[in-house]
C-alpha cells in the first residue's frame, strides 16, 4: 500500500511541477482537483481494503438501500415543493435533480444501486409500503431526465423477466412465471408513461416520437419527427455529442510530445489557457489527461483486486451474486458511454463499498465452511 502511494505521489509531483514550470500558479488548483478526481477510486480502494479485512467490517444491503432512498425522497420532495434544481442549467431539456449538483452523477448512483433495491423488495413478503417506495423510485428516475438511470432500470427489469422465465423452466418453480409477469407489467407501465415525464420529453427531442403518448399529444402539438440518417449520427446522438470532444482530445493527445503521451495532456487547454473540455467518457479522460503512466497507476490496484477476487471465488467455487455483476457491469458501460462514474468520487465510493462488501461476505462464507 505504501509503495503504491509513494509512486503515485511522485507521479503527481512531476505532473504539478511541469504545470508550474509552464504556467506558474495559474490554474494549478484545477490540476490538483483533476488529479484528485481521477485517482480517488484506486486510492480509496487501496485504503479501505486492509481496513475492511482488519476490522471485519460488514456492509448490510439495507445501508445501500437507505442511501438510495435518501436520493429518491430528496428528488421527490424537492420536485413536489418546487425547490429542486434543474437537471440542465441551459437549453430546453426537462428534469430536476433535487438539491444535488450533478444530474449525471445522481443518475449513475441510481443506476448502480438499483439491483440491490430490487433485490430488497423481493427478499420478503410484499407490503404496500414496498409498493409506495418502488413508485417513488420510478418517479425519481423519470424526473431526473437523464438517459442513464432510465435505461439502466429498464434493462434491469427486462433481464429480470428473462431470468425468471429461465429459472421457472429449469427449476420447475411456477411462482417465477408470476414474478416474470409482474416485472413485464411494470416494464410496460413505465414505458407507457415515460412520454409524459421529463426523461420522455428529452428522449423525444433526441429520437423522435418513440412513446405511445407524450406531452406533445396532451398539449395537442404537432408530432416531433427526428430523422437519423446514419449510424454515425445515431452514435453521436446516443452519447450526447461526446464523440466530438473525444475526437478533439484524441488529436491533442496523439500530437503531443513524449511527455504528453506518458504523463497526459493535463486538465488545461494549453492553447487557450483555460479548462480542457473533457470527453465525459471516463476511460478516455483518464488516458488523455493522465497519460500512459497515470492510466497504469489507476488500473493496477483495480486489476490486482479484481484478479484476486475472481481467483478466490473460482478456487472456492463461490457464486458471484447477480446484483453485483449487473451493478459493476452497468457501471463500466456507463463510464464508457456517459462518464461521471470512475472519475467521480460521489459515484466511485459506492463501487468500492459494493465490491468490498461482497469480497468480505464471500470470504466469510468460505471461512464458515472450513470451520464446519
Amino acid at each position: 500500500m505504501c509503495s503504491y502511494y509513494g509512486v503515485l505521489f511522485v507521479y503527481m509531483v512531476i505532473f504539478l511541477v511541469n504545470h508550474y514550470l509552464q504556467f506558474g500558479t495559474s490554474m494549478i488548483i484545477l490540476q490538483i482537483k483533476g488529479l484528485m478526481k481521477s485517482f480517488y477510486l484506486p486510492v480509496i480502494l487501496v485504503a479501505l481494503l486492509p481496513i475492511f479485512k482488519a476490522y471485519t467490517i460488514k456492509i448490510e444491503e439495507k445501508t445501500l438501500n437507505t442511501s438510495l432512498f435518501i436520493y429518491v425522497i430528496t428528488i421527490f420532495v424537492c420536485s413536489v415543493v418546487g425547490i429542486a434544481f434543474p437537471t440542465y442549467r441551459t437549453g430546453d431539456r426537462a428534469g430536476t435533480v433535487g438539491l444535488f449538483h450533478s444530474a449525471n452523477e445522481i443518475g449513475a448512483i441510481l443506476c448502480i444501486l438499483s439491483p440491490f433495491f430490487i433485490k430488497g423488495l423481493l427478499a420478503e413478503k410484499f407490503y404496500i409500503s414496498k409498493g409506495i417506495i418502488f413508485v417513488l423510485f420510478v418517479y425519481a428516475i423519470l424526473q431526473v431526465g437523464t438517459k442513464v438511470p432510465y435505461f439502466g432500470v429498464m434493462i434491469l427489469i427486462a433481464l429480470l423477466v428473462g431470468i425468471c422465465l429461465i429459472c421457472a423452466k429449469v427449476k420447475k418453480k411456477s411462482y417465477l412465471y408470476k414474478r416474470a409477469g409482474l416485472f413485464f407489467i411494470c416494464f410496460i407501465l413505465i414505458y407507457g408513461i415515460t412520454g409524459l415525464t421529463p426523461v420522455g420529453e428529452n428522449l423525444t427531442k433526441i429520437y423522435g416520437d418513440i412513446f405511445p403518448i407524450t406531452m406533445a399529444d396532451i398539449r395537442k402539438q404537432p408530432t416531433q419527427v427526428v430523422e437519423i440518417k446514419n449510424f454515425e449520427e445515431l452514435k453521436t446522438t446516443t452519447v450526447s455529442g461526446r464523440n466530438d470532444y473525444l475526437k478533439a482530445n484524441k488529436e491533442k493527445f496523439a500530437s503531443s510530445d513524449l511527455y504528453g503521451k506518458m504523463m497526459g495532456i493535463s486538465f488545461v487547454n494549453k492553447e487557450e489557457g483555460q479548462e480542457l473540455k473533457l470527453t465525459e467518457m471516463d476511460y478516455y479522460d483518464i488516458l488523455f489527461c493522465n497519460g500512459i503512466v497515470g492510466t497504469i497507476l489507476f488500473a493496477i490496484p483495480i486489476l490486482v483486486f479484481a484478479i484476486a477476487f475472481l481467483r478466490y471465488t473460482m478456487f472456492h467455487k463461490s457464486r458471484i451474486p447477480l446484483e453485483l455483476i449487473y451493478s459493476i457491469g452497468m457501471a463500466g458501460a456507463v463510464a464508457l458511454l456517459a462518464g461521471h462514474v470512475i472519475v467521480s468520487p460521489a459515484v466511485s465510493i459506492y463501487l468500492v463499498v459494493i465490491v468490498l462488501k461482497y469480497d468480505f461476505e464471500i470470504r466469510q462464507k468460505e471461512e464458515v465452511k472450513v470451520e464446519i
